[in-house]
Formats: C-alpha cells, sequence, structure tokens
C-alpha cells in the first residue's frame, strides 16, 4: 500500500505542478522555429555576406568603365644644384618647392575583360543567393528532425503516464479481487513492480524530451536555460501516400529543377566559364586615355620689374655769335630702364605655371614570363573542376533520393506492421484482463500481456514519427515547404 501510495502522491504533484510550469514557457510552431534558426545560423548568416560581397564587386567594376580622378601635392625642401621646375634651370642653392596635380584616365579597350567581369560578377550574385536558399532548406531540414523527435518524445511520455494510470486502475481491482478471496495476495507485488517499471519508463521518457527539446534549442541558436514548448498540430496523422507510385527519375528531375544548390551549380560553371574569357583578355591590347593638370610653385622664382629713366646731360657746343667766338652747353636726354627684383607671389605662379596635357596610350603584352598563359590554363581547370563538383552533386542527389524512397517505404512497412501487432496485442490484453477480473488469469499473465501491448504502442509511435520524417524528406527533394 505505502508503494501506490508514494506512486499516487508522485503523479499528483506532477500533475498539479505542470500547468504552472507551462505559463512562463513560450510556445513554438514549426514555422516559428524555422524562422528562428534560420535567422540566427551562422551558416546561412555566412552565405548573406557572400552576397553582399558579390554585390560590391559588381558595383565597383561597373564603375571601372568610367574616367577616375585623382589629385595629389609634392612639398620639398633643395639644397645645391637642382632643377627649378618653374624655370627649367639649374639653379644651386636652397629652396622650396610645392607642386599640384590633378590627372584622369580612362580604359577605352580591355579585350572584353571589363565587360565579361560584370557578367561574372551578376553570376557570381546568383549563385550566392540560391546558395544561400540552399543553406535555409538545409536549416528547415534539420529543425523538422528536432521537431518532430520533440514530438515523438512527448507522444511516449503521454503513452507511458497512460499506462502509468492503467496499472494503477488494476491495482484498485486487484484489491478488490484480493479482498474478495480471488486472487492470492502476491499478485498486488506482481503489479507494485509492473508501477515500479512504469514509473522509471515516464522518468526516461521525460529524459528523452528534455534531450530533444535541448537539441532543437541547440539548431535554433537558443539559450538553454529557456522554457519553451513545442506547437502539436492537433492530431499528427499519417498521410495516406502510395510510394510506389512515386518515380524516382521524375523525383530526380523535380527536384533537380527546384534544389537551390543545383541551380547554384550551373550559375558557378557559368562564372569559371567567363573567368576563362577574362583571363585570356590579357592577350589583347589595351587602350587608355589619359588627360591631366600641374602646376608648381618656388621661392626662387621672382619678379623683374623694369622701369624707363630720362637722363639729362650737358653737351659743351662752340660757335659763333655775331662774328665772336662762343662757348656753350646743350641739354641732352637720354632714356634707359631701371630692372628691379622681387618675390614672385605664391598664387601667382600656381595660375601663371598651370600646364595641361591629354593623350592616349596603348599597351600590349609581348613577353610576361608565361604569366598570361599559365593564368589561361588555371582558368580552364578551374572550370573542370567546376563541372566535375557539379557532377558529383547531380550523382549524389540521385543516390540521396534512391536512398530516401526507399527508407520512406520500408518505414510505412514498418508502421503498418507495428499497427498491425498493437491491434493483435490489444485484442489479447483485453483478453487476459478480462480473465483476470473474473480470477481465472493472475497478475504475471495480465502484467506480460500488458508489456507486451505497452512495448508495441512505443514502436508504433516510434514507427509512426520515422516514416512522418521520411516523408517531409520527399518534401524536401519535390520541392515543398517544411511543414506540419
Amino acid at each position: 500500500m505505502n508503494t501506490f501510495i508514494r506512486n499516487t502522491f508522485f503523479l499528483s504533484m506532477v500533475s498539479f505542478l505542470i500547468p504552472f510550469s507551462l505559463k512562463s514557457q513560450e510556445s513554438w510552431s514549426l514555422e516559428n522555429c524555422i524562422r528562428e534558426a534560420q535567422q540566427k545560423s551562422i551558416t546561412v548568416q555566412q552565405s548573406r555576406i557572400n552576397i553582399e560581397n558579390a554585390k560590391i564587386s559588381l558595383a565597383q567594376d561597373k564603375m571601372s568603365r568610367y574616367p577616375n580622378l585623382n589629385s595629389g601635392t609634392n612639398l620639398s625642401l633643395s639644397s645645391g644644384r637642382f632643377i627649378d621646375p618653374t624655370t627649367n634651370s639649374f639653379e644651386t642653392a636652397s629652396s622650396f618647392i610645392n607642386s599640384w596635380n590633378i590627372n584622369s584616365g580612362v580604359q577605352l579597350y580591355t579585350g572584353g575583360r571589363v565587360k565579361n567581369t560584370i557578367k561574372k560578377d551578376k553570376l557570381d550574385i546568383k549563385a550566392a543567393e540560391l546558395n544561400a536558399q540552399q543553406s535555409e532548406q538545409d536549416i528547415a531540414l534539420q529543425v523538422a528532425q528536432a521537431y518532430l523527435s520533440v514530438l515523438l518524445s512527448e507522444e511516449q511520455l503521454t503513452s507511458a503516464r497512460q499506462r502509468m494510470e492503467l496499472s494503477q486502475a488494476q491495482i484498485k481491482q486487484t484489491d478488490k479481487l484480493i479482498k474478495a478471496g480471488l486472487l492470492p495476495k502476491n499478485n498486488r507485488l506482481d503489479l507494485d513492480a509492473q508501477v515500479a517499471r512504469e514509473q522509471q519508463t515516464i522518468i526516461a521518457a521525460q529524459n528523452a524530451v528534455d534531450l530533444s527539446l535541448l537539441s532543437l534549442k541547440q539548431i535554433m541558436f537558443m539559450e538553454l536555460s529557456k522554457e519553451i514548448i513545442v506547437e502539436k498540430p492537433g492530431q499528427v496523422d499519417v498521410p495516406n501516400v502510395n510510394l510506389d507510385a512515386i518515380s524516382i527519375d521524375e523525383m530526380y528531375q523535380t527536384s533537380y529543377n527546384t534544389q537551390p544548390g543545383i541551380s547554384a551549380g550551373q550559375y558557378e560553371l557559368n562564372s569559371a566559364e567567363m573567368s576563362e574569357k577574362i583571363a585570356a583578355s590579357t592577350k589583347m591590347p589595351t587602350i587608355s586615355a589619359f588627360g591631366g593638370i600641374n602646376t608648381n610653385y618656388s621661392n626662387r622664382s621672382k619678379i623683374f620689374d623694369q622701369q624707363q629713366v630720362v637722363t639729362i646731360t650737358e653737351l659743351p657746343v662752340t660757335g659763333e655769335l655775331n662774328g665772336v667766338p662762343t662757348t656753350g652747353y646743350i641739354n641732352t636726354p637720354s632714356v634707359g630702364f631701371e630692372v628691379t627684383e622681387k618675390n614672385y607671389p605664391y598664387f601667382s605662379q600656381i595660375w601663371d605655371n598651370l600646364s595641361q596635357n591629354i593623350g592616349i596610350s596603348i599597351s600590349y603584352p609581348l613577353w610576361d614570363n608565361r604569366l598570361t598563359k599559365s593564368n589561361i590554363e588555371r582558368a580552364r581547370l578551374q572550370t573542370e573542376s567546376v563541372r566535375m563538383r557539379n557532377e558529383i552533386t547531380q550523382q549524389n542527389l540521385r543516390v540521396e533520393i534512391q536512398n530516401a524512397l526507399a527508407t520512406a517505404k520500408a518505414a510505412q512497412k514498418t508502421y503498418e506492421s507495428a499497427l498491425s501487432s498493437v491491434t493483435s496485442l490489444k485484442a489479447s490484453y483485453e483478453n487476459t484482463k478480462k480473465k483476470f477480473d473474473v480470477g481465472t488469469a493472475n497478475s504475471f499473465e495480465l502484467t506480460t500481456a500488458k508489456n507486451n501491448l505497452a512495448l508495441a504502442e512505443t514502436e508504433v509511435i516510434r514507427s509512426k514519427y520515422d516514416f512522418l520524417f521520411r516523408l517531409k524528406i520527399l518534401d524536401f527533394y519535390q520541392g515543398k515547404a517544411i511543414k506540419l
């Protein structure tokens, strides 16, 4: 009787505490779990970073078709003999020189390198986007497996509790039969042992729930201390599907057309082929246009100012005046120039020394120590590597589909067999229970029948969720959304 009271108290406390614990727990649907895992997945985040990097490359390469613009300045102190850039003459003195320049250039012809690089960037963006989608789908499948594992564990826990309740009811019936003298007292011992085993089963089932929830939280990168419950979508029924009607070839073709990873591989192959064209373009000449404005300042530059100077000179003259010899003077003006030197102002020099240039340059690679040829060969090998990788991916996809379909068929047969076993063992248990109730069967026979039924019911639950997950895998390969 003590065992019965202890077990009853244990179950009562569990039933009393569960509603209070659930109040602080968040409810999560499969869709919310998938969304949370996709948002926090480092793999998905890296895929999104790859998309942004590819977009940055595209924006940069598009701008390479337009002219650039650069400016610069130089400041220098010189002593000794040097060429003054403002006069192009040799000077031997200490000097301060400042130069300014603005230059621009644009590529007119690169053998198609810029155009093909832009095409390659667009292919890389599309491949990165599809790889990100594939990562999200892979995460969704992982979450679905963990989510179904939680539902499986919870259903097994519910089944274990129901068997415990049934065993307690049988104890009450046994006590009545013992009291009526229809069963010996030792029959109660068998049932007490059965209750103890079922209590252990409940604890194991609860541990399985906790571990499956832990796995789900880890996939969602959630704090392990956070309390959550998963939403059970009503009655989880197994759909009636005819797996024999599914064609492997048709499923493969559907998966080939819908799997983002397969499409990403094709874009990566096209990108590799474009890289070959880019490498080959380096054999072609490059034509560029350029232009610039330059100016200089030197503290050695001077301004020479000329001023006109008039000088009056008295020249002696001789002659006769009225027959008398006479001597006199004549003022004779003379014109000259006086040169004065002064500093050449900074901004005046900058403006006066402006010079402009414009031109076209053509370069053609004659010999680059095999660099161009090696780059072309590497690009071709990379293309072949991507092509073989895609072929391996496609072969693996067919093998995975074949295995998924075969596993689903096996899971369906296992589930159907488990259902048949439960039907037979349930009838056997009901028959044994009726005999036990009238005293014609002992507790050992009843316990054995009940344990056999419990094992069969547990197998039904396990095989049901295994079959459901196998069906989700088939949905995954057929491009269907992962949902219950």
